[in-house]
Order: structure tokens, then C-alpha cells, then sequence
């Protein structure tokens, strides 16, 4: 079940930091980074956040969260899996539910990343542009519509 996320509270936010740190380690893992930014986040981030956070839950067991930043292109800023469960669809389910819901979305993910690109491409978004941010993280921004 996918239900919006209240992240102003701080239990919400807690519950976001704690599985979006679970995952984020996986992907700096993955991407051979021991400085990821994503990794330094604190719950204050989630709680002043104009975004909006969704959640997916299993067994009443959040699993998922995307959060989008809401605009003419809304934007996935976030997406991460617990990684008990990660290839079980809980991520492709999470950007479904955005792309019924905002319709026209883009997303970065680092170039390295393989599983994010394979799900976001085969839910028609297409790479638009790479560019570095640091010499050994290249990022690659996809569209929608």
C-alpha cells in the first residue's frame, strides 16, 4: 500500500532518515564512495522539506520512499528501498504511483547506478544529460513526457 508520507512530523521523518540511510549505504557501496552526501542527512533536512513524501508499505512495515519536489517537471529527489527487499518491486511501484500522480517527472541518479537506470528507463524516462560533480560521480538526468 502507497500512503503519503506527513514528514513534518518528526516521527515520519525519523522513519524516512532511517530507511533512506539503510538504502544509501547500499548505493555508496555500489557506486565505490566513502564520502556520499546523502549519508550526512538529518532528520531537520526531511522536516523543513517542501517536498512531498510517499511511502510504501508491507505488513504495515514501510519499505519505500519516494519524495518529489512538486513543479511544471515535478522531480524525484529521492528514492530508496529497504534493502531486505530491494528487486521485489516496492521502487517500480513508488515511481508508478509518481508518474500517475504528477505525470510529467525527472530524476538524476549517478551514471554507475545500473539497477535505478534500468527501472527509471523502463518506465519511459530518457536520459537527457550527464554531467560530474566530482571526477569519480557522474550523474545522468532523465525525463519524462
Amino acid at each position: 500500500m502507497i500512503k503519503k508520507l506527513d514528514h513534518s512530523y518528526s516521527t515520519d521523518a525519523q522513519s524516512i532518515l532511517d530507511l533512506s540511510l539503510l538504502s544509501y549505504r547500499v548505493e555508496a557501496d555500489l557506486l565505490g564512495l566513502v564520502d556520499f552526501p546523502p549519508l550526512g542527512e538529518k532528520r531537520e533536512q526531511i522536516t523543513e522539506s517542501t517536498s512531498e513524501f510517499w511511502g510504501y508499505f508491507q505488513d504495515r512495515r514501510l519499505i519505500g520512499v519516494v519524495e518529489v519536489e512538486k513543479g511544471q517537471r515535478s522531480n524525484i529527489n529521492r528514492l530508496v528501498v529497504d534493502p531486505k527487499v530491494f528487486r521485489q518491486g516496492a521502487g517500480r511501484k513508488l515511481v508508478q504511483h509518481v508518474l500517475s500522480t504528477y505525470r510529467v517527472c525527472s530524476v538524476t541518479t549517478a551514471k554507475q547506478n545500473l539497477p535505478a537506470i534500468s527501472l527509471y528507463r523502463s518506465e519511459g524516462f530518457r536520459s537527457v544529460e550527464s554531467f560530474f560533480v566530482e571526477p569519480s560521480l557522474e550523474l545522468t538526468t532523465f525525463h519524462t513526457g
